[in-house]
């Protein structure tokens, strides 16, 4: 599976580290120069450097060749904007990561494929782990009445 990963920062960082290690094989666009050649000769990726906003970068590195187009700058109006002009580009699939949830639904009707809102994902994982607590000690509660 191909997966074209715009932003080099720490999210996009992250995200190569467990794809590669996924056996994916990644490309990578950021539009710092310094944080590309980083990215180089850390990782075994294909490296572009370019704006994800623009038109002719995004038709260099061909993101229709892609199964999955994600944008994970620390900017969501451009990861949204960026989004819209691979799918009009022939991406498969895009995954936007949007900060504002009021903008990851706006997102989400221009028909980006998925969203992922850091905040909203971390609120569903506190409440999983209460839940998974408040289980825990339920059933601990139950086996003293017996």
């Amino acid at each position: 599976m191909k997966v074209l990963i715009i932003g080099a920062g720490t999210f996009g960082e992250i995200q190569i580290k467990h794809m590669k290690s996924n056996g994916y094989e990644i490309a990578v666009m950021d539009i710092d120069s310094q944080k590309c050649e980083d990215i180089s000769n850390q990782y075994d990726v294909l490296v572009f450097k370019g704006d994800v906003t623009d038109m002719d970068d995004l038709n260099e590195v061909k993101v229709a060749d892609y199964d999955f187009f994600i944008t994970a700058t620390g900017d969501s109006e451009k990861n949204i904007l960026g989004g819209l002009l691979a799918k009009e580009l022939g991406a498969k699939r895009v995954i936007a990561r949007i900060h504002d949830p009021r903008l990851s639904k706006i997102a989400e009707k221009l028909n980006i494929t998925n969203t992922i809102c850091p905040e909203i994902a971390a609120v569903e994982k506190i409440l999983e782990i209460i839940r998974m607590e408040s289980a825990h000690f339920s059933k601990r509660k139950d086996i003293g009445r017996v």
